[in-house]
């Protein structure tokens, strides 16, 4: 678990976000970079996510929706707002990547 300071101004919060980035990119960095099954899926980063119907590729994430009254874990992605929570909740993604590394 990561453990941030309560608040040292901008320059906290600034480290605070490259120290996240830095290793969030080790993370990704130790997954393959092939499509894999869902079963395999890492739900502590970001992901690509590939959804048979509609043929789509997303950027997505595991949702512990731990604060709803009844729990109901789910994938979600970038398109949330647009698709609905329920639709999610019953559309799972077939496969996952990794999102690639940005250039420096």
């Amino acid at each position: 678990m990561l453990v941030l300071p309560v608040d040292h101004g901008q320059a906290g919060k600034h480290c605070a976000t490259a120290y996240g980035a830095e290793m969030n990119a080790r993370k990704i960095q130790a997954l393959p970079m092939t499509w894999q099954s869902m079963k395999t899926a890492p739900k502590g980063v970001r992901i690509l996510l590939l959804y048979e119907y509609p043929r789509l590729v997303v950027v997505g994430f595991w949702r512990t929706d731990k604060y709803a009254v009844i729990p109901r874990p789910y994938w979600g992605n970038d398109r949330e707002s647009s698709w609905g929570r329920e639709w999610l909740r019953t559309n799972n993604p077939s496969h996952w990547i990794p999102l690639p590394m940005v250039p420096r």
